[in-house]
């Protein structure tokens, strides 16, 4: 997925946008994922029982969720920059247009 290997010039088949496409949907479902879970302990914990007496295993999956739902959005918007690069040729990671490949690491 590194830009200068993922361009057009250097792959022209679809395989790479189906790769991100495929990245795309599993950002999506994980982070359906963080929600669903996130919220069934949330009311989980206000009908039956505080949030202190709840075991070490249900905060590290809440921390989980907290830490899916604060990256996968950046994640997202660098994959979508990507792809708007490749098909709608824009510059964001285009050296010969002004952009900046290791940007692309920065925002990783």
């Amino acid at each position: 997925m590194y830009p200068p290997l993922s361009s057009k010039a250097a792959h022209d088949e679809v395989a790479v946008d189906c790769a991100i496409f495929a990245l795309h949907l599993a950002g999506v479902s994980s982070l359906r994922g963080a929600v669903n879970i996130t919220t069934t302990v949330t009311c989980f914990c206000q009908r039956r029982t505080s949030m202190m007496k709840h075991n070490v295993y249900i905060w590290s999956i809440l921390v989980t969720m907290a830490l899916l739902l604060v990256s996968l959005p950046v994640l997202a918007r660098r994959i979508t920059m990507l792809i708007i690069d490749r098909n709608f040729r824009s510059v964001f990671f285009v050296p010969d247009g002004g952009g900046d490949p290791i940007m692309f690491q920065h925002l990783f």
